[in-house]
C-alpha cells in the first residue's frame, strides 16, 4: 500500500489543489486537509506537535489512529497539509517541529502497517514567496525592515527571522529529508510551472501521482484560491466579503467547514462596512494598509538581497535536482 504526503508550501497553489484536485479526482482517495479536516488529520497534528516524551508515551495510541486511516488499494491515497512545513517555520523549536523529525515519526508509524510513503511539494522563487506570504499571514512576528536588516548582516534579536528564512532553503530541506527516507521518495515541483506552463505542470504532477492528467487539468483549469483579495487590510470590507462568499458558494464542500468562524468573520466585515464612515475606524484601517504596503515594498525592493541569501541553496537545487530554476529567475 502507498500513501502520498503533500507538505506545503503556502502560496504555491496548495489550497487550490486541496479544494479542486485532491477531493474531486475519481482516482484519488483524499485524506485531507481542506476541505476534509476532521477527524482525519488529528493524527498529523499530534505527530507534528507532541514533544518527544509525549510522542513516545502515546505511540501505541498514535499507531492505532494510523491503522484506522482508510487507504484505498485501488486509488492513489493523498494526504495534504501546508501546516506540516509552516509549523517548522513559524514556531519556536521547543517541540519536534522540524521536517526530518516529523518524517521520521511518520515513517516509524506507517512502516508498522506496511504502508510506503512518498513525499512531494511545490516550491516558489524565494524573492516572490516571501513577500506573498508576508501579505497573507498575520502571525509573522517581524516587519519588512527587520527582515532586510537580517539579510544584510545576519544578526537579529528575533530568532524567528532566521527560522522563517531557513524554511525556504529548499535544497537543504531536500537533503535533510533524504537522510531519513530514500531520495526517490521525495519530489519537488516548481510553482512557476503551474503559473506559466499549466498543462505540463499538471501532467507531471498527475504522472507522479499515477492519475489521469486530462481529468486533473479539467479540475484545476482557471482555479485560484487564497487570493490577496481576502486581506481586509489591503482591500475594503465589502469586496473581501463578496470574494469570500463567492469562493464558498462556488465550492459547496467547503461552505460548512469552520462555519461558526466564517459566520463571525462575516459579521465583523459587515460591521466594518456599516461603520466605514466612522472617521476613527477609517483612519486606523488607512494606517494599517499604508504600513503593510510599506513593509511589502521594503521586502520587494530588496529582492537582490533575498536572492543572494539563497544563492548557494538554489545552485544546489539546480545542479543536484536538475530543476530549471534559471527560467524563473531564482538566482
Amino acid at each position: 500500500m502507498r500513501l502520498y504526503i503533500h507538505f506545503g508550501f503556502p502560496r504555491t497553489a496548495t489550497t487550490t489543489s486541496q479544494i479542486h484536485l485532491f477531493p474531486n479526482h475519481p482516482q484519488i482517495n483524499y485524506l485531507g486537509r481542506y476541505p476534509k479536516t476532521k477527524p482525519k488529520l488529528e493524527l498529523i497534528d499530534l505527530i507534528s506537535n507532541l514533544n518527544n516524551d509525549d510522542f513516545d508515551k502515546r505511540y501505541n495510541e498514535l499507531l492505532k489512529k494510523t491503522e484506522e486511516l482508510y487507504l484505498d488499494p485501488n486509488k492513489t491515497n493523498v494526504l495534504s497539509s501546508e501546516f506540516i512545513v509552516s509549523n517548522t517555520m513559524h514556531y519556536p523549536n521547543d517541540f519536534a517541529r522540524t521536517m526530518p523529525s516529523f518524517i521520521s515519526r511518520l515513517e516509524s508509524l506507517f512502516s508498522k502497517i506496511n504502508v510506503e510513503i512518498k513525499y512531494f511539494c511545490t516550491i516558489r522563487n524565494q524573492a516572490e514567496i516571501i513577500p506573498s506570504l508576508y501579505s497573507a499571514t498575520r502571525t509573522i512576528s517581524f516587519n519588512g525592515k527587520e527582515l532586510v536588516e537580517y539579510l544584510e548582516n545576519k544578526k537579529s534579536n528575533n530568532p524567528m527571522i532566521k527560522r522563517f528564512l531557513n524554511g525556504f532553503n529548499y535544497y537543504e530541506l531536500y537533503n535533510e529529508l533524504s537522510k531519513v527516507v530514500n531520495k526517490n521518495k521525495i519530489k519537488f515541483f516548481l510553482y512557476e510551472e503551474f503559473r506559466d506552463n499549466f498543462d505540463n505542470f499538471v501532467s507531471d504532477l498527475s504522472n507522479y501521482l499515477k492519475i489521469d492528467p486530462a481529468i486533473s487539468i479539467k479540475l484545476l483549469k482557471y482555479r485560484h484560491e487564497n487570493s490577496v483579495k481576502e486581506n481586509h487590510i489591503i482591500e475594503s470590507p465589502l469586496p473581501v466579503l463578496c470574494f469570500k462568499l463567492i469562493k464558498n458558494f462556488k465550492s459547496p464542500k467547503i461552505l460548512f467547514e469552520n462555519f461558526n468562524k466564517k459566520l463571525l468573520n462575516m459579521f465583523k466585515l459587515l460591521n466594518q462596512q456599516i461603520r466605514k464612515f466612522d472617521k476613527k475606524d477609517k483612519e486606523v484601517i488607512k494606517i494599517k494598509k499604508e504600513n503593510l504596503i510599506k513593509q511589502l515594498n521594503v521586502i520587494k525592493n530588496n529582492s537582490p538581497l533575498i536572492k543572494k541569501y539563497y544563492r548557494n541553496d538554489c545552485l544546489e537545487l539546480k545542479n543536484k535536482l536538475k530543476l530549471d530554476i534559471d527560467k524563473y529567475d531564482y538566482l
